[in-house]
């Protein structure tokens, strides 16, 4: 646990009343029932630490937070103005002592938060905030740090690129967890072949169709829909494709003078169901397939869908 923490998590808060301002003062007045301080009236300079004073004098609280949100129902978070504050508190309200914080006949449950409040955060600041409002902070700083994030968390680009890291991080442990030899360069080359189908997923909203004749010719998706399948874009990179949607006329020649290339290894071919299976000896082989045609491939006037197989 952080030795500066100085923000408490309460857990048990009653339901009612509904008001925030009053359950808030409320719970100071259960905390601190011979203080006559009104929470509500307090406002709290958080860009100015040195005037952040206690709003009432028994454990020096500095701010009582409480949500209405599914997440943080009966919850709340108590801030101290310093650590051993904090302590000091739970101590007295340790249930052993048989003085259990209660409030309209809830006992509440008590104990130290994941992390500190902001206005917390503003007590442990040590370095000067930078005057430019473009997220140049210094993010040594505890609050600046918080704030950073805050910013960065409501930036729909910084929540694409994060969300976009991750799935290829899972996508490397299990590559690696179904190989344990696989090579950095095929690794490397999946991840970067699943990327590209993240990124054109989410920014081209009509299907693009991959032709040698005519690279970038687009087809309206209300005329002829690509076939979907349930959880396309999570299938791993692996050395096997799948084919679907062939034309009925179809034969293993003119599939090996479109998928033969370095690397190639054999095809089965399912005619009754219109579909083609495309093995290949790594990784890196199946992925320049899809990079060459995408996942949509116009032959002959017939869109043939190719993916990783599963």
């Amino acid at each position: 646990m952080d030795s500066n923490l100085r923000t408490l998590y309460i857990k048990n808060l009653p339901s009612r009343p509904k008001n925030i301002s009053h359950l808030k003062q409320l719970l100071l007045n259960a905390i601190s029932p011979n203080d006559p301080s009104n929470i509500n009236q307090v406002t709290q300079p958080i860009d100015k630490p040195s005037n952040i004073k206690p709003i009432e004098s028994t454990y020096n609280i500095i701010s009582i937070s409480i949500y209405r949100t599914k997440k943080l129902r009966n919850q709340a978070f108590i801030s101290f103005f310093d650590h051993l504050s904090a302590i000091n508190f739970i101590n007295h309200f340790d249930d052993n002592n048989g003085n259990g914080l209660k409030l309209n006949g809830h006992k509440l449950l008590i104990e130290f938060s994941k992390k500190d409040s902001l206005l917390a955060l503003a007590l442990r600041k040590t370095v000067n905030e930078s005057n430019d409002d473009n997220l140049k902070v210094n993010v040594q700083c505890p609050l600046n740090k918080a704030l950073l994030t805050r910013r960065n968390n409501k930036n729909q680009e910084y929540i694409d690129k994060k969300q976009l890291n991750r799935k290829c991080r899972r996508l490397r442990q299990r590559l690696r967890s179904k190989n344990e030899q696989i090579s950095e360069s095929s690794l490397l080359a999946a991840t970067a072949s699943f990327k590209k189908k993240l990124l054109l997923k989410k920014k081209i909203p009509t299907t693009t169709v991959n032709n040698k004749a005519d690279n970038k010719s687009v087809i309206d998706k209300k005329k002829q829909k690509p076939l979907k399948r349930k959880g396309e874009l999570e299938i791993p990179p692996n050395k096997m494709l799948l084919v679907q949607n062939l034309p009925t006329n179809v034969t293993i020649a003119h599939l090996e003078n479109i998928f033969k290339i370095d690397g190639f290894k054999n095809i089965k071919y399912l005619a009754i169901r219109n579909l083609a299976f495309i093995e290949y000896e790594d990784i890196e082989s199946a992925t320049k397939i899809l990079d060459d045609y995408s996942n949509l491939y116009n032959w002959n006037g017939n869109l043939i869908n190719i993916n990783y197989a599963r």
